[in-house]
């Protein structure tokens, strides 16, 4: 099943969500999403598969840096920090080394442009490689699964490493089911 590529925009200003918008026009996001809080943001995150965040900072709950940090360091998101002048010196030097896009607010049309492209394609790039993690991970569970299976085998039928492997192949070609399901099959009847 194919990630939807959605975007997440925080922002107390209501109008911030108008002028962000349309910046992200011709890069395919599936779905855009608004927060007006930390909070409500923090919620969609964990109902919405979301690719991209956009925050608009300061925030009616915080001032969005330790949310935005947490947000590139926990997961596969690509962040976009908006900082008013006087703080962008500082909110710069304390998110960038978490791979965090900064830009001051007031940030001229051509940049702007500019930097929603390098965001989305940075995003795209993270979903495709969390869609590799996720591939990684169920192999591994696929090899624990085998592993556990085989050991039971071992330990229950004397069978060596060889012939358990063989007759999981076997049963599995035998009953024109998967190895996994052959080795789950096993641990729920004998492990």
């Amino acid at each position: 099943m194919e990630k939807e590529f959605n975007t997440l925009i925080v922002s107390s200003y209501k109008n911030f969500f108008t002028l962000t918008k349309p910046y992200l026009s011709g890069f395919g996001t599936d779905n855009i999403f608004t927060a007006p809080s930390i909070a409500e943001a923090q919620k969609l995150l964990m109902t919405k598969n979301i690719s991209a965040i956009i925050i608009n900072t300061p925030l009616s709950d915080g001032l969005g840096l330790d949310f935005a940090t947490e947000c590139a360091d926990k997961k596969f998101y690509a962040v976009l920090l908006f900082a008013k002048k006087e703080l962008f010196g500082q909110i710069t030097e304390k998110a960038s080394p978490h791979g965090i896009l900064t830009l001051p607010e007031g940030t001229d049309s051509a940049t702007l442009s500019e930097a929603f492209s390098v965001l989305m394609s940075t995003a795209r790039k993270l979903l495709n490689l969390d869609k590799t993690k996720e591939k990684e991970l169920s192999r591994a569970e696929a090899l624990k699964l085998l592993s556990r299976a085989k050991l039971i085998l071992i330990s229950s039928f004397g069978m060596s490493e060889e012939q358990a492997h063989k007759y999981i192949e076997h049963r599995a070609m035998e009953m024109r089911k998967t190895k996994n399901e052959i080795a789950l099959s096993i641990i729920n009847s004998y492990g």
